[in-house]
């Protein structure tokens, strides 16, 4: 087992470096204290979330958990957001197997009418390939528009970067009709039926 991870926060995206120090991991960022990882164990409600081991190299598609939560961070530029959490972790020393890659994803578009979500509409994302892995959960849009905007965005970051993204976009009639056909094309789009 290796002795050092990194690690990304679940509410930013923002990667560090976890050192396994005694009987337990501690997050060992630059100029700050060491706190514990887990704080009982690693199934207790931790900030973290596990990227990859120190100088292991990984797939592009293993960032979208970590880009997903950048997301979420609430910045306005999200591009930039996006750039800057991938230049932190090139300077972590964290580098990137060249081969041919799938991202699946589903996207759902929808209206926040009648729910305790903040805004008019929000958008998710879920690793299409995972029953389990939500990538970014976003509310409080005024707009369908701008929510699958921030989708795209995301989905244009993996593919500038090589990695082929197949997406589906799931929204109802009404909401399609909303939203331009620049912001999904190349996307599968489902209908949903509330009926």
């Amino acid at each position: 087992m290796k002795d050092k991870i990194i690690v990304y926060g679940k509410c930013s995206g923002v990667a560090t470096t976890a050192t396994f120090l005694g009987n337990q991991w501690w997050v060992t960022s630059k100029d700050e204290k060491l706190e514990p990882l887990y704080e009982d164990s690693p199934y207790d409600k931790s900030d973290y979330r596990y990227l990859c081991e120190k100088d292991e190299l990984i797939l592009m598609k293993d960032l979208a958990g970590m880009m997903g939560c950048a997301l979420e961070c609430g910045e306005t530029d999200i591009k930039e957001v996006l750039k800057s959490r991938f230049k932190d972790i090139n300077v972590m020393g964290v580098k990137f197997q060249a081969v041919p890659q799938v991202l699946n994803l589903k996207v759902r578009v929808f209206s926040n009418k009648g729910t305790q979500r903040q805004g008019k509409y929000s958008v998710w994302c879920d690793d299409a390939d995972s029953t389990w892995m939500r990538l970014f959960d976003l509310d409080a849009f005024e707009d369908a528009k701008t929510a699958l905007h921030w989708a795209r965005v995301y989905i244009d970051f993996f593919m500038k970067h090589g990695v082929c993204v197949k997406a589906t976009l799931e929204c109802t009639e009404e909401i399609q009709e909303q939203l331009p056909v620049s912001e999904y094309y190349g996307m599968k789009v489902e209908i949903e039926n509330l009926k």
